[in-house]
């Protein structure tokens, strides 16, 4: 995925999302850095694999420049999945064949200061197992990764941060595996 296509698949998302985050604020978007949060999901969906994978799992989140200075503001959210091998912090590192010698959060950031996309919470979840790859599916050997990522780690995401809770308010982009 080239970072051309990543913008484009933010940019369409943020279009289908745009029309809440509008309506909860129209006040002028600052120009700073968001901010990582480095979070764990406890996952029942993942207990007894076989594989032995832990069931706490790492999720990375991004929150939007303006997230603390609104606190009554609430956010759609893309929910980005790893590519194969790929974990919650693959994201947040430089990958050159997509952001150069940045990581991605900086790309995101330059992306909303652009005004590009509007401000958005962006999920990292983990995707990776002993296998390297869990392609969120459900299996009786490697667990339900698939329940995992669109029951547990949504429904915490909502209960932890300010998202606008309804699905026409989230999105799903990723790369490779996450893709």
């Amino acid at each position: 995925m080239s970072r051309r296509t990543l913008a484009s698949v933010l940019l369409l998302w943020a279009a289908v999302a745009a029309a809440p985050a509008t309506a909860q604020d129209g006040a002028a978007e600052a120009r700073l850095a968001g901010r990582l949060v480095v979070d764990t999901v406890a996952s029942a969906a993942l207990e007894g694999n076989i594989l032995g994978d832990p069931v706490r799992q790492q999720v990375v989140v991004y929150l939007p420049p303006d997230y603390d200075r609104a606190p009554t503001r609430r956010y759609p959210s893309v929910y980005l999945l790893p590519p194969f091998d790929g974990s919650a912090s693959t994201w947040t590192r430089a990958w050159p064949a997509l952001f150069g010698p940045r990581p991605g959060v900086a790309f995101i950031d330059s992306v909303m200061a652009a005004g590009e996309v509007p401000p958005m919470i962006v999920v990292m979840p983990n995707g990776r197992n002993r296998y390297h790859g869990s392609f969120f599916f459900n299996s009786p050997i490697s667990g339900n990764w698939e329940d995992f990522l669109t029951i547990e780690i949504v429904r915490h995401i909502d209960q932890t941060y300010r998202t606008l809770p309804a699905a026409e308010s989230r999105g799903v982009a990723g790369h490779s595996m996450g893709g």
